[in-house]
């Protein structure tokens, strides 16, 4: 974590980006570069972002693409204004304060002491203890909504990339989006239980391949002290893609 921290930083001071300097003293806010090559090899149109947090992957991909369209979902108060404060004026990004899932609904979520680790689900001793930074803190009322009663996913630009990182809630959002208009999906999953209930990756690879979605990478992983895995980002992309592809 702290080698990530440091090259992100390196990375920053030497791009000469002055929205990221400028992000960075503002609002001590990095772009998730860990995710640069993974999206750089991709065509996108359109980005929808679900766990947007402050913007973090949101600046990577207006980095690597400018003329996308990025749709950012993030539910918390605090992270939401940074998050409009950081992307004020940039017309080619739109924000929402909601969760997403698979019904319309008023609830909780448990915000974290590190507020990217915040969850609608009960944080585990797992993630304590593996995570000592990422404790309770507090209940926050959020709203969760379906994506497309907020955005019409047959009038967007093609290809979609749906990146989740939601901590633990990625099937609930999985339910309450209609697939095959994705071609991507970019999702966090965990291999041990971080949060109370939470659906397993492999819960979340079965679900995908039944909607005729391929694994196509493991990115990011962590590991804990006797080298097993605890997380990681996949890509599954779309099996009609390897047609399009062949074509």
């Amino acid at each position: 974590m702290f080698i990530l921290r440091i090259k992100k930083l390196l990375t920053i001071i030497f791009s000469f980006d002055l929205f990221w300097l400028k992000s960075l003293i503002k609002y001590r806010l990095a772009p998730t570069i860990e995710h640069k090559k993974i999206i750089k090899s991709l065509e996108i149109e359109t980005f929808i972002d679900i766990g947007a947090n402050k913007g973090q992957f949101a600046m990577m991909a207006n980095k690597i693409y400018p003329n996308s369209t990025i749709i950012c979902f993030e539910p918390q108060k605090a992270p939401f204004e940074t998050l409009q404060k950081v992307f004020k004026g940039f017309e080619n990004i739109k924000m929402f304060q909601f969760a997403c899932g698979s019904k319309s609904e008023i609830t909780e979520i448990n915000v974290s002491n590190e507020n990217d680790s915040s969850s609608i689900l009960n944080i585990t001793n797992n993630q304590k203890n593996l995570y000592p930074s990422t404790f309770y803190v507090r209940k926050e009322k959020i709203k969760i909504v379906k994506i497309e009663e907020i955005i019409n996913l047959t009038e967007v630009k093609k290809p979609i990339f749906l990146k989740i990182d939601t901590q633990g809630y990625e099937l609930e959002i999985l339910k309450g989006i209609n697939l095959n208009l994705i071609k991507y999906v970019y999702v966090e999953c965990s291999y041990i239980e971080l949060y109370e209930g939470q659906p397993l990756f492999h819960e979340i690879k079965e679900y995908l391949e039944n909607r005729k979605f391929y694994l196509k990478d493991e990115l990011n992983t962590s590991i804990n002290s006797f080298g097993k895995k605890i997380q990681s980002d996949f890509l599954f992309i779309k099996k009609t893609s390897i047609l399009e592809n062949n074509a």
